[in-house]
């Protein structure tokens, strides 16, 4: 299965089985995300349009995240200024 960027993101296919295998462990929505973050929706929407945060899309529009990914990018300091 080829992976492809869309808006940003990556897109993982149309199973949903492939988001669940990744090692990254636990995933989480918009919602979960900008808790975990700290941040409005708003502000993560904008961060995954300019492409500056990791995030995948495995079917259609619904984003997802992971926290390991989340937690890589806290601690990226060039990322977060």
């Amino acid at each position: 299965m080829g992976e492809f960027p869309v808006f940003g993101c990556l897109f993982l296919g149309r199973n949903m089985g492939d988001i669940k295998t990744k090692e990254t462990g636990e995933t989480l929505d918009v919602r979960g995300a900008s808790a975990f973050l700290k941040i409005s929706r708003w502000t993560l929407y904008q961060l995954t349009r300019r492409n500056e945060i990791p995030c995948h899309r495995p079917i259609g529009k619904k984003l997802v995240f992971f926290r390991q990914e989340l937690e890589e990018f806290i601690r990226n300091p060039k990322i977060l200024k």
